[in-house]
């Protein structure tokens, strides 16, 4: 019967990558969230944190881009851009139901600094685009569906890439981060890897191409804003390859398996 459950998720709801990262980190985490539909109590927020942050910005950016530069900017346009992205980010913290309707000061502060990491971005930005880049506007922030086949079984794919760049005919993957960027290990094709993001939207985006993908990569926004590539070129192909033959289908195949229990985790952080 939980058999029954689990494959009618995986076929309905389907997977996204934090599903994979909370199982790959605690198994029993996952089947608490997303089997049982166990949800953590809401709360209001005093003092917005790195998720509440970054959930503001993501949303600031999506909005400038769709709204204001669906293709870029030029340094021309810095001083509007600059005004632009600054009202969408205060337009998100005011539409932000789960932060207190009277903030306190740091709060003020925190966007101000915040505000100031948005404009290092920016400047980044208009290096990307004199290079060459474009975004890709009808990927920007779209929600895209892949399936692939675990035992006879379509299970599908859910994912939302912050934005896809393209260059030479060839789709760049990025994601914003403005909270820590996943350890070396953790990226890397073998046991510690649980940096699901990139190469899901990547697979999901290609619809199992990978030759379309030109590489990858994270979007730090902090004071020094930067790109971190974690894979580009010639070896996206091989790299997408073994994620999905060595990491997800094994992942999803082990949370089917009938032998293989919904385990705590004993790491404290994890689980």
């Amino acid at each position: 019967d939980l058999l029954k459950i689990i494959y009618g998720k995986l076929q309905r709801r389907g997977l996204s990558p934090t599903a994979l990262s909370a199982y790959r980190g605690c198994p029993y985490q996952y089947y608490l969230q997303y089997i049982l539909d166990v949800a953590e109590p809401k709360k209001i927020v005093e003092e917005p944190g790195a998720l509440e942050w970054g959930s503001i910005i993501h949303l600031a950016l999506q909005r400038f881009y769709a709204r204001h530069f669906p293709r870029g900017f030029k340094q021309s346009d810095m001083t509007r851009a600059v005004s632009l992205l600054e009202r969408e980010f205060e337009k998100a913290i005011g539409g932000n139901k789960d932060l207190a309707r009277r903030p306190r000061a740091i709060t003020y502060l925190d966007a101000e600094i915040y505000k100031r990491y948005l404009r290092s971005f920016l400047s980044v930005e208009v290096e990307r685009f004199n290079a060459g880049f474009e975004i890709a506007g009808e990927a920007l922030e779209h929600v895209e569906k892949h399936h692939v086949t675990v035992n006879t079984t379509p299970v599908r794919l859910n994912g939302i890439p912050d934005r896809v760049d393209t260059l030479d005919k060839k789709y760049y993957i990025v994601d914003y981060k403005t909270g820590s960027l996943p350890k070396k290990k953790e990226l890397e094709i073998g046991e510690d890897f649980n940096a699901f993001q990139l190469p899901m939207y990547a697979l999901i985006f290609s619809r199992g191409n990978f030759d379309i993908v030109g590489g990858m990569l994270y979007y730090k926004i902090e004071e020094n804003s930067h790109t971190r590539d974690i894979v580009e070129g010639r070896d996206v192909r091989g790299y997408l390859t073994d994620f999905q033959d060595k990491i997800l289908i094994p992942t999803i195949k082990e949370i089917v398996d009938p032998a293989v229990p919904f385990s705590q985790s004993d790491d404290p952080v994890a689980c």
